[in-house]
C-alpha cells in the first residue's frame, strides 16, 4: 500500500489574518504527522550554514522535506553571500536532504526563459553525484502566477509521489495543475 502524503514540511507559510506563517500551519496540524522547522532563514552565509544543520537534524525523521523558498532554486546570479539568497534554495541543500535518505519537494517561480531551458536547471541538478538514482518530476500550478513544484525523488519513494501527484491531478484542484515533462 502506498502513502500518498508528505511526512515533512521544512518551510512554507499560510496566509492567517495579515501574518504568512509556517507556525501557522504547524498550530492548526494542517498535515497530520509533519515536522516542521519554523526558523525564519538568517541573512549571512554562517548563520544560514547553523541553520541548515539545525533542519537537516530536526528533520532527519522525515520520508520527504518540503522546502519553499521565496523564489526557488538558486540562480547564477545570487551568491550564497548575497543577502537576495535568503529567497533561494541551494542545490547543496537538496543535496544534504537528499543524503540523508529523503526525497525533496521544492516551489520553484516560473522564469520567463523558454520551456526547454527553464526545465534544464532541473535536470542539470540530477547529473550532481548524490541524485544519480534520483527520478525527477514536477507540477506546475497555474492559478495567478504560474510557479512550479519540483520534486526529486529517491527511488523507495518514488510510488508514494506518483501516488501524491495522481491524487493532485484528480482532485477539485485539478484545473490549476498541470504535470511537468523533463
Amino acid at each position: 500500500m502506498n502513502r500518498c502524503a508528505s511526512t515533512s514540511v521544512r518551510s512554507g507559510y499560510m496566509v492567517y489574518g495579515n501574518q504568512r506563517s509556517v507556525r501557522a500551519m504547524e498550530e492548526r496540524n494542517l498535515i497530520p504527522g509533519c515536522v516542521y522547522f519554523n526558523q525564519v532563514v538568517p541573512r549571512n552565509v554562517k548563520g544560514r550554514a547553523a541553520w541548515h544543520q539545525q533542519a537537516l537534524l530536526q528533520l532527519l525523521i522525515a520520508d520527504m522535506v518540503f522546502l519553499d523558498p521565496d523564489n526557488g532554486l538558486e540562480v547564477k546570479s545570487v551568491s550564497p553571500a548575497n543577502p537576495k539568497s535568503i529567497k533561494y534554495v541551494f542545490c547543496s541543500e537538496i543535496e544534504d536532504y537528499y543524503a540523508a535518505g529523503q526525497s525533496v519537494i521544492f516551489y520553484n517561480q516560473r522564469s520567463h526563459e523558454p520551456d526547454e531551458k527553464y526545465l534544464a536547471r532541473f535536470s542539470s541538478l540530477l547529473a550532481r553525484e548524490p541524485f544519480a538514482r534520483s527520478i525527477l518530476s514536477g507540477l506546475r500550478f497555474f492559478r495567478g502566477s504560474t510557479r512550479d513544484y519540483i520534486f526529486v525523488s529517491r527511488p523507495e519513494h518514488t510510488d508514494a509521489i506518483r501516488c501524491g501527484m495522481e491524487n493532485i491531478l484528480r482532485s477539485s484542484w485539478a484545473e490549476h495543475f498541470g504535470r511537468l515533462v523533463f
